[in-house]
C-alpha cells in the first residue's frame, strides 16, 4: 500500500492588478506601483548584463569604464593609492587616443572622441581639476558642434558651476586635497549621508552611456513620473535651504539627498527608454510620456532658470540654451494631440511655460538675438494651451505648474508677466492654434 501523500494545490487569489512585467513572466506580483520590487530588480539586472557585454567587446568603452571604476573604488573604499597607477595609465592612454584623432578630424570615430572627452570631464571634475575640466569641455564643445551643429557659427558649452551653497563650500580658502575628499566621501558612505550609496550605484552605470549600442537599438518614450517627483523634492529642499536657519550650513542641499535621488532616477529612466517594450506598461497608463532627452533638457532648464541651482542664477551659455529648447520643442510638437488629457495637458503646459520663462529670463540677463525665433515658438505654445483649456488667470496656471514641479512663491513678478506675454502672443505660425 502506497504511503505517498497526495499533492494538493495551494489555494490563492489570482491578482488582476499586478504589473505588466510579472503578468508576462507569469509570476506572482507584490503589487508595488508603478513597478513592483521584483520587476525593478529585473530591470537593473537586465541593464547591467547588457552594459558589461557591450563594454567588454569595445576596448575604448572598457577603458572609459575602468576610469570611472577607479573613482568609484576610491570613494567606496576610501583608498586612492591602490588604484591610482591603473587610473593614471588609462587616463594617459585616453588622452593619447584623443591627440591622435585630432591630427585628422575627418577620420571616423567622432562619437568615440566625444565619449572619451565626456569621461575625462567627469574624472577631472571629480578630482577637482577645474582647469583640466575646462580644457576638456572646450574640446567637447567643438566635437559636438561637428556632429550636430546648431548653425554655422555656434556649438554648445556646458558650464555647471553648482549652486551658491556649493560655491561657498569650495571657496579658495576652504579647499582640500583629493585624498582628504576621498576619506570624507567614504565616511559619508558609511554614515549614510546624502544618499551617497544611491549615487555610487548610479555611477556604476555611467559607462553604459558611452558604450557602442547596436544599430538596431530603438529609443522609446519614458514615464517621467519618478523624475517629476524628485524635482518636487529638489524644489522643497531648495526652498528649505534658502531659509535663514540653514544659511550657516552650505552643505544642506547635498546632505538632504534630493540631488542623489534625481541622479539615480535619471540613470534608471535612460534604461527604461531602451527596454520599454517588455518592461513597462502600454502608453495609455503612462502619466507623463516624454523622450528621455526631452526630460533631461526640461530638468536642466528647471534646475538652472527656476531653482537657480546651476551657475548660481547667472545666464546660461546661449548655445546650450538653444539646444535644450530645440529638444523640448520637438517633443512639444509631437505631443500636441495629447492636450485633451488633464495630466498630459498640465505636463505640456509646464514644459511650454518653462521654455518661455527660461528665454525671457536669459534675454533680461544677456540678450541673444538668435533666441527670438524660439521665443515666438514658445509664445505660440503657451497661446495654444490657453486656447485649448480656456484658462487665462495666472493663479489658475500657477496651480497647474505647482502640481507638476514649481516653487509656490508669492510676489514673484517675472512669472505672471511671462504668462501675460504668452496669452497675448501673435505668432506667425498659424498651426499653433489648430489642435485636433
Amino acid at each position: 500500500m502506497s504511503t505517498t501523500a497526495t499533492r494538493t494545490r495551494r489555494p490563492h487569489t489570482r491578482s488582476k492588478t499586478g504589473c505588466l512585467t510579472c503578468r508576462k513572466r507569469r509570476v506572482r506580483c507584490d503589487g508595488g506601483n508603478p513597478i513592483c520590487h521584483d520587476s525593478s530588480d529585473l530591470i537593473l539586472t537586465k541593464a547591467t548584463r547588457n552594459i558589461f557585454t557591450s563594454v567588454a567587446q569595445h576596448p575604448d568603452a572598457l577603458r572609459d569604464t575602468l576610469l570611472v571604476a577607479g573613482l568609484h573604488y576610491a570613494w567606496t573604499v576610501g583608498d586612492l593609492q591602490t588604484y591610482k597607477a591603473t587610473f593614471l595609465f588609462h587616463k594617459v592612454s585616453t588622452i593619447g587616443i584623443l591627440n591622435r584623432w585630432l591630427q585628422n578630424i575627418h577620420q571616423p570615430g567622432l562619437m568615440t572622441f566625444i565619449r572619451h572627452v565626456s569621461i575625462l570631464c567627469f574624472a577631472e571634475a571629480s578630482y577637482g581639476n577645474v582647469g583640466d575640466t575646462e580644457a576638456h569641455i572646450n574640446g567637447l564643445t567643438n566635437a559636438v558642434n561637428l556632429l550636430s551643429p546648431l548653425d554655422d557659427h555656434l556649438g554648445f558649452k556646458a558650464r555647471i558651476l553648482g549652486s551658491d551653497s556649493l560655491k561657498t563650500m569650495f571657496r579658495k580658502n576652504n579647499t582640500a586635497e583629493f585624498s582628504t575628499f576621498v576619506s570624507l566621501i567614504h565616511r559619508w558612505k558609511t554614515q549614510s549621508v546624502g544618499h551617497l550609496e544611491m549615487r555610487l550605484n548610479a555611477m556604476k552605470l555611467l559607462p553604459f552611456f558611452f558604450a557602442i549600442l547596436p544599430s538596431s537599438t530603438r529609443f522609446h518614450n519614458i514615464d517621467a513620473s519618478p523624475l517629476i517627483e524628485h524635482l518636487k523634492h529638489v524644489t522643497m529642499s531648495t526652498q528649505t535651504a534658502s531659509e535663514d536657519r540653514y544659511k550657516c550650513d552650505p552643505s544642506w542641499e547635498w546632505i538632504e539627498g534630493s540631488e542623489s535621488r534625481l541622479l539615480c532616477a535619471t540613470i534608471s529612466s535612460h534604461f527604461s527608454s531602451l527596454f520599454e517594450d517588455d518592461m513597462f506598461a502600454s502608453s495609455g497608463s503612462v502619466k507623463y510620456s516624454i523622450s528621455w532627452s526631452g526630460m533631461c533638457a526640461a530638468s536642466s532648464l528647471y534646475m538652472h532658470s527656476v531653482l537657480e541651482l546651476w551657475d548660481g542664477g547667472e545666464a546660461m551659455d546661449s548655445g546650450l540654451l538653444r539646444r535644450f529648447l530645440s529638444i523640448m520643442k520637438k517633443d512639444l510638437e509631437n505631443d500636441l494631440g495629447n492636450l485633451g488629457s488633464d495630466d498630459a495637458s498640465d505636463f505640456w503646459c509646464w514644459r511650454a511655460f518653462l521654455g518661455m520663462y527660461s528665454i525671457t529670463k536669459h534675454q533680461a540677463q544677456s540678450y541673444e538675438p538668435r533666441l527670438e525665433d524660439l521665443a515666438d515658438v514658445y509664445c505660440g505654445f503657451v497661446e495654444t494651451w490657453k486656447n485649448v483649456t480656456g484658462l487665462t488667470l495666472w493663479k489658475d496656471v500657477q496651480q497647474r505648474l505647482v502640481s507638476i514641479a514649481w516653487p509656490d512663491r508669492q510676489g514673484h513678478e517675472l512669472e505672471p508677466s511671462v504668462w501675460g506675454r504668452g496669452i497675448r502672443c501673435e505668432s506667425s505660425d498659424p498651426w499653433f492654434y489648430s489642435v485636433e
